[in-house]
């Protein structure tokens, strides 16, 4: 598993890159990544991975942290799960579903039907 998450960085680099930056007049003209951390839970089956991205623009910029947990499952590599921080708070829609979390820790968490149905009647709840 370690061999193929040295790898995982690269992808999820590419995602950030996808999912981060807005296409507008005020275009990114650089980014760059930080690894804060990477815990190994081998027997259990993942790895929770600390990111940051320092997102420079034509004008001025921001920086996010990004917390995956990554799981192996049949050997094939997945993100179980992923928070979002811009300038020390909770993205807009983690804060509003999931509240301000310090550290994200289950790997299983979008398994518990329970908990994911509420977090989409929230969403629901909040397009209204």
């Amino acid at each position: 598993m370690r061999r193929i998450i040295h790898r995982l960085p690269i992808m999820i680099l590419l995602l950030l890159l996808l999912t981060s930056c807005n296409v507008n007049d005020n275009r990114v003209k650089k980014l760059n990544f930080g690894l804060k951390d990477i815990e190994w839970h081998l027997n259990e089956g993942y790895a929770f991975i600390d990111m940051t991205v320092d997102v420079k623009q034509d004008v001025g910029g921001f920086g996010e942290l990004h917390q995956f947990i990554i799981s192996n499952r049949e050997e094939k590599l997945s993100i179980s799960d992923w928070y979002s921080k811009s300038a020390g708070n909770a993205s807009y829609l983690d804060g509003i579903v999931r509240g301000e979390i310090s550290k994200i820790d289950d790997p299983n968490i979008w398994n518990d039907k329970e908990w994911v149905d509420v977090i989409f009647a929230i969403i629901a709840e909040r397009q209204h």
